[in-house]
């Protein structure tokens, strides 16, 4: 668990595969779902980029008077 923090300190956006991997590198033997048990147990969170979906354009107008014609 400590080298693991010390690997989400460093990179923060290495996700629980990653992670495994860079932990078996340095000779652990340990498996993705166990690491994704340990980083949930700690709170853990992979940084990442969200969509951003609900942004309007710029110059999109709101026309509130347009209704579907029936």
């Amino acid at each position: 668990m400590r080298r693991l923090d010390a690997l989400h300190l460093k990179w923060p956006f290495y996700g629980a595969r990653k992670s495994t991997r860079a932990l078996q590198k340095d000779g652990h033997a340990i498996g993705r779902r166990y690491v994704t048990i340990l980083m949930r147990r700690m709170g853990m969170e992979t940084i990442y980029r969200r969509p951003r979906t609900s942004i309007p354009a710029r110059d999109a107008a709101i026309r509130t008077y347009l209704r579907p014609v029936l």
